[in-house]
């Protein structure tokens, strides 16, 4: 539900940084594009964080 939600509100605020004047994120594609890599970047640190490295260390 977390990545959903961040997807969500970074599209949101993309969105809002384009209204305000950003030409970057005027149009809704790239916004919803900048979203997305946001929410798998934030989706893979999952895989990356302290806890794994723990259990890897235990499984040796």
């Amino acid at each position: 539900m977390a990545p959903f939600s961040l997807l969500i509100v970074s599209f949101l605020i993309f969105r809002l940084i384009g209204f305000l004047g950003l030409s970057y994120f005027d149009d809704w594609e790239t916004s919803l594009r900048m979203a997305v890599a946001l929410m798998f970047i934030f989706t893979a640190t999952a895989h990356w964080g302290k806890r794994r490295m723990k259990q890897q260390e235990v499984a040796l």
